[in-house]
């Protein structure tokens, strides 16, 4: 997002100081400080600590050809 940002930045308005940015991003991107609420990080803390991608429950992974559920459509 940030160095979209930059982009934008260069392309209205030519800055050449942005342009070297982009020229060296890998190097240049090491010296840019994240910031943001506490209550945030936490919560970013806690997304990363919970692994969301983790299998879904027994009950909710698609049947099997065979082993398809009997019922009525009355």
């Amino acid at each position: 997002m940030l160095r979209r940002l930059v982009e934008n930045h260069v392309a209205y308005t030519g800055s050449d100081r942005a342009r070297e940015l982009l020229d060296s991003w890998e190097t240049a991107v090491e010296s840019f400080t994240r910031v943001m609420p506490d209550a945030y990080a936490a919560v970013i803390s806690d997304r990363t600590r919970d692994d969301i991608r983790r299998q879904p429950p027994a009950s909710a992974t698609p049947q099997e050809a065979g082993d398809a559920v009997q019922g009525s459509a009355d």
